[in-house]
């Protein structure tokens, strides 16, 4: 199965109060693979920890074999992934200013 998109790319736009602030996008210009099967210092088909979600090599017991490296599912990957940090950098960002901008009320247990 290939996937139908050649060139993959995450595109965000923010807006904020009808003004739009931020726009970027990730892809094979500023973006890396993601590293789809096992990473380099992780034993060949390790039991995962409950919980885990990335690529172990098992399943159900048995040795799965190793994904396919590269392509352009590594690449729309590695934008998701790029394109997520960032999202949580810039809206921790405006919700730090935001706070810093709404003047702080004195509750009956400030002394």
């Amino acid at each position: 199965m290939s996937l139908p998109i050649e060139k993959p790319s995450v595109k965000a736009t923010y807006w904020i109060n009808g003004e739009q602030t931020e726009q970027r996008t990730w892809d094979a210009s500023n973006t890396s693979h993601a590293v789809v099967g096992l990473l380099p210092e992780q034993d060949a088909a390790e039991r995962p920890e409950p919980g885990e979600f990335r690529y172990s090599g098992r399943h159900d017991g048995g040795v799965l074999p190793p994904p396919k490296d590269g392509g352009p599912m590594a690449l729309m990957i590695g934008c998701v992934q790029e394109a997520k940090n960032a999202n949580d950098e810039y809206l921790t960002s405006v919700i730090d200013k935001e706070k810093d901008e709404i003047p702080h009320k004195k509750s009956k247990h400030d002394s």
